[in-house]
């Protein structure tokens, strides 16, 4: 299911990195468990107004996962589960055990027929702000509960002259707590179906032009929410393999989102969705992703236009060590409701080092600050995070 649901997409890959780190299923092996354990300190966990004071703590963190893999030429399945487990020093209110389910299969009828089939399960509780801890009837964070069930069909040879891609896919959020406090959370939960089609032509051996529509319905199941909408993006764009396992990709259009609701506002606005890899060497590789899009609303606005951009550079310094530097600007821009004309701009600037000291145990420690700007003035916060962590395969 394609860009179904942005903040989720993040999620899935910051639970993953922990877990994962760089240990992969090797060819002929069925199963890998991994545990890391680690610490990180926060020096602003609320995300206070930088003109109050701040709430900082300690945290420990446990994280399993396991690997799996098994399969034929023609059948192939695969999953991964992750469950974290974090303990707060400031608060044990805080504390929070999360679960991420990922299962996939893969279908090769022959070398112009492949399906897939992919089925996400996340639940997750987030940590209060300081405008949750100033509800004395939010006792904890927002629990909440993501399913996700997708499936592709593409028709056409890796090396045909053209390929159709169909893609379809539905999902569901649903909130289990603070359903009728300050967070209103009953407002969001929602279904999500979408459709999709992409029509490749390739233009050179390793580079195809796309055009691509994905439609989204988007059904708010509150009968007080106004939010139920219907999204469509228009792409056209191109695909390149920058490297053997490595593809880049530039896809730009039109997003238009129309609600049900009169009292909401429809938009149109340019979307685009990039992501470009460039390896001067092969142990040194820098990335840039940006994407924008029109995020869901709240009980407090409508919508919100957002731009998400990052580079990054990953480097390996030899076989045991490598370091990883990235840049993240978030762009918000609410439309609707309360929060009509706010505007948030949240950067964030991360360092990281990895030292492998064999194939079953890694150590790992970073640095980032994160900083937000608004025109909104108690939205505005910075904070410092240092972590560090090992990890093993067993």
């Amino acid at each position: 299911m394609k860009n179904s649901v942005i903040c989720y997409a993040t999620l899935l890959a910051s639970l993953c990195s922990a877990a994962s780190a760089d240990f992969q299923l090797e060819d002929g092996d069925h199963f890998l468990s991994l545990l890391t354990i680690g610490a990180r300190h926060d020096d602003n966990i609320s995300q206070d107004p930088k003109s109050q004071p701040r709430d900082s703590s300690a945290i420990a963190i446990v994280q399993p996962a396991f690997l799996f893999k098994v399969g034929s030429p023609k059948v192939t399945f695969d999953g991964a589960y992750t469950l974290t487990n974090e303990s707060y020093e400031y608060d044990s209110k805080d504390n929070h055990t999360d679960h991420q389910l990922l299962l996939g299969s893969q279908f090769s009828f022959d070398a112009s027929n492949k399906a897939s089939l992919s089925f996400d399960y996340i639940e997750k509780q987030d940590i209060r702000t300081s405008i949750n801890r100033a509800a004395t009837d939010e006792e904890v964070g927002d629990e909440s509960r993501f399913t996700n069930l997708a499936g592709q069909y593409r028709l056409g040879a890796d090396t045909a002259r053209a390929q159709f891609e169909l893609n379809l896919g539905a999902s569901n959020l649903s909130y289990l707590n603070n359903l009728n406090t300050l967070s209103q959370n009953r407002l969001k939960e929602r279904d999500m179906i979408t459709q999709g089609g992409t029509f490749y032509v390739r233009i050179a051996p390793k580079t195809r032009i796309l055009l691509e529509v994905i439609h989204t319905d988007f059904d708010y199941e509150d009968a007080d929410s106004q939010l139920s909408n219907n999204a469509t993006k228009y792409y056209a764009g191109v695909v390149w393999e920058a490297t053997a396992k490595t593809s880049s990709y530039i896809r730009v259009g039109q997003e238009d989102k129309n609600f049900d609701s009169a009292n909401a506002i429809d938009t149109s606005e340019p979307a685009w969705d990039i992501n470009i890899t460039w390896q001067p060497r092969s142990y040194s590789r820098i990335n840039l992703t940006t994407g924008k899009g029109a995020a869901e609303g709240s009980a407090r606005s409508d919508v919100i236009e957002t731009t998400n951009t990052t580079l990054s550079w990953t480097h390996d310094w030899s076989y045991q060590f490598e370091s990883q530097l990235s840049y993240n600007s978030i762009n918000e821009d609410y439309k609707g409701r309360a929060f009509n004309g706010r505007k948030d701009d949240t950067n964030t600037a991360s360092a990281a080092l990895i030292y492998k000291m064999n194939r079953n145990v890694e150590f790992s420690g970073s640095y980032s600050r994160k900083e937000r700007e608004s025109n909104s003035p108690v939205e505005e916060f910075d904070s410092n995070i240092v972590e560090i962590s090992v990890t093993f395969a067993i």
